[in-house]
């Protein structure tokens, strides 16, 4: 918490008290209730009463003067100060519903038989009305006095490899999605490894600036090797495969064992993502495949995920 915004959360609530002291003052003297103060008990009323007491109290006399070391021994003793008649005043909102719950109960009774068109707000005083705006809006006050003290935080940035494991924990989500069309019309359908990577290209373009697809690595064995998508700019590979009758568990483990030595020839492999797409469910082991094939070997990160989860 910076002092300026202290500053300003307190500058507010000092204006909010010293533009409403006034009319807090004349409610506690106007809304009493019986005697010849004019208005009849009810149900809860000294509970109700007693509320814009406080409420009058406290701004009178505890916030009467909002400095440090003056009124308030440390800035964390004023804002414990603040903090606690917020709480106050919230607790009080159960009661506030009970007696408001009561009197409906108790006017419904009284004119069940009357002509008269009545409505539930007919049978709430006038002072319980008057005393519960203001309650409301002096836990308003508050909630904006202690939001001021310190900007909202922003959300922590996902890290690179926490916004990949989203992405690809929620393709299969996507796609399933994304064959919902309206009086079902044609969409992209899932036949293959390319169709996986036209899918996996888009999304990754919502995400990073820098894609680049079909990245060939010098030659290996006689020819270049592709990888599916580079991203350029945190050095990352990915690497795309669709499960198929044909491509299991064993399958799987043995294309990955030579991309890993395909790949390390690349400049850019710092870290390798196999992403396996496996709608079917032909993998049998897919928690053993994803421990046996995430690894490091020679500096490289190597990181497996298998989506959908089972």
């Amino acid at each position: 918490m910076t002092a300026s915004f202290e500053s300003e959360a307190i500058q507010y609530f000092a204006e909010f008290r010293e533009s409403h002291l006034t009319e807090y003052g004349e409610a506690m003297r106007e809304y009493r209730v019986g005697g010849n103060s004019g208005y009849p008990r009810f149900a809860g009323s000294n509970r109700v009463v007693q509320t814009m007491q406080d409420i009058h109290g406290a701004l009178e006399e505890t916030f009467a003067d909002l400095s440090v070391p003056k009124g308030f021994v440390t800035p964390k003793a004023r804002k414990d100060a603040l903090t606690n008649f917020l709480a106050m005043l919230t607790k009080r909102q159960p009661e506030f519903d009970e007696i408001s719950k009561q009197l409906i109960e108790e006017g419904r009774a009284q004119t069940k038989h009357s002509k008269a068109d009545w409505h539930d707000h007919d049978f709430i005083p006038e002072p319980f009305k008057q005393i519960d705006r203001i309650r409301r809006e002096v836990i308003e006050a508050l909630e904006h006095t202690l939001q001021l003290y310190a900007p909202a935080a922003k959300a922590p940035e996902l890290s690179i490899h926490d916004q990949l494991n989203k992405l690809f924990l929620g393709f299969h989500r996507f796609i399933v999605q994304l064959g919902k069309r309206y009086s079902s019309r044609t969409t992209l359908t899932i036949e293959d490894e390319y169709d996986v990577q036209d899918a996996l290209h888009a999304l990754l373009k919502l995400h990073f600036t820098d894609v680049r697809a079909e990245e060939y690595t010098p030659s290996y064995a006689g020819g270049a090797s592709r990888i599916d998508f580079l991203l350029n700019e945190d050095s990352i590979l990915i690497e795309v495969k669709k499960t198929r009758p044909s491509l299991k568990d064993k399958q799987v483990g043995d294309q990955v064992a030579v991309d890993m030595v395909r790949y390390k020839s690349h400049q850019k492999c710092k870290v390798v993502y196999f992403f396996i797409y496996d709608p079917e469910h032909f993998l049998t082991n897919p928690d053993g495949l994803i421990k046996d094939l995430s690894r490091t070997i020679d500096g490289i990160e190597y990181h497996t995920m298998i989506a959908p989860a089972i």
